[in-house]
C-alpha cells in the first residue's frame, strides 16, 4: 500500500513539474515587412517612381538576422543561442522569427543584427541557414552575404536592366554588419518595417546598380540601412 501510495506521488509530481515547465516558457515573435513606398513589397511586381520615371521589380530580397537579444534597462536579460536566421522575401513565413522566451520576462528593448557577426564568419561556412548551399556565402575570405537585393530597373544599363546589391564584408574598416534596437511594448511581437523604395534611391539606382563584393560601397550603403528600418508602433 505504501509503495503504491509513493508511486501516486511520484507520478504526480512528475506530471506537476512537467506542466510547470511547460507553462514557464512564452512566444514573442521578431516580424520583418518589407515595403515600397506605402506599399506592402510584391516579388515581381513593377513599381512606378513619378520622381524618377522609372519602373522598378524587386526580384530577390533576402538578409540574415543574428544575435538576438532582449534587453531591459540596457542590460541583456535573455539572448536567443545559435541565433542566425536567412530570411527570404519570396516566403512570407520566413520573414519572422518566434522565440521561446521565459515566461514574465521583464525586458523593454529587442537587439538584433543585421548581418553575420566576425567571429563566425572567421570560423568558416557552417549548416542550417549558414549552410554555403543557401547563396549566402562568398568564400573563406570574404564570408557571408549579409543582404542580397536584386531586381530590374527601366533606367538601369546594365544587361537585362538587372541591378544587383549584395552586401557583406566582416573585414575593419569596411564591416558591414548593423545592429538594431527598438522599444518593446511586451505585447508579445514586435514588427518592423523596411522600405526597400528608399534604399535603392540611396544606393544611387540606377546609376549605381552592383555591388558584389566587401569594400567601401557595401559598408556605405550597410550603413543607410538604419535610416529605412523602422518599427512599427504597436
Amino acid at each position: 500500500m505504501m509503495l503504491r501510495l509513493f508511486h501516486l506521488f511520484f507520478i504526480l509530481h512528475i506530471c506537476f513539474t512537467g506542466f510547470v515547465g511547460a507553462q514557464s516558457t512564452g512566444v514573442y515573435t521578431l516580424a520583418f515587412t518589407p515595403v515600397f513606398g506605402k506599399k506592402v513589397l510584391e516579388m515581381h511586381q513593377p513599381y512606378f517612381q513619378s520622381s524618377t520615371g522609372d519602373s522598378i521589380e524587386i526580384a530577390q530580397l533576402r538578409f540574415y538576422i543574428s544575435g538576438i537579444a532582449l534587453l531591459d534597462a540596457h542590460r541583456v536579460v535573455w539572448e536567443e543561442p545559435a541565433s542566425y536566421h536567412l530570411m527570404d522575401a519570396e516566403f512570407d513565413s520566413s520573414m519572422q522569427v518566434s522565440l521561446n522566451i521565459p515566461a514574465a520576462l521583464p525586458f523593454s528593448h529587442i537587439r538584433f543584427h543585421l548581418g553575420i557577426d566576425s567571429t563566425t564568419n572567421v570560423a568558416g561556412a557552417l549548416g542550417g541557414d549558414l549552410d554555403p548551399t543557401r547563396g549566402m556565402y562568398w568564400t573563406w575570405q570574404s564570408g557571408y552575404i549579409n543582404l542580397k537585393l536584386e531586381g530590374k530597373s527601366k533606367l538601369c544599363k546594365a544587361r537585362n536592366q538587372a541591378f544587383q546589391f549584395h552586401l557583406g564584408g566582416y573585414a575593419a574598416p569596411y564591416n558591414t554588419l548593423q545592429t538594431f534596437v527598438f522599444a518593446s511594448s511586451n505585447a508579445g511581437k514586435t514588427e518592423v518595417e523596411w522600405d526597400i523604395q528608399q534604399l535603392l534611391l540611396l544606393a544611387g539606382l540606377p546609376a549605381e546598380d552592383r555591388i558584389m563584393s566587401p569594400g567601401i560601397k557595401a559598408h556605405a550603403l550597410s550603413e543607410q540601412l538604419h535610416s529605412v528600418i523602422h518599427l512599427i508602433e504597436q
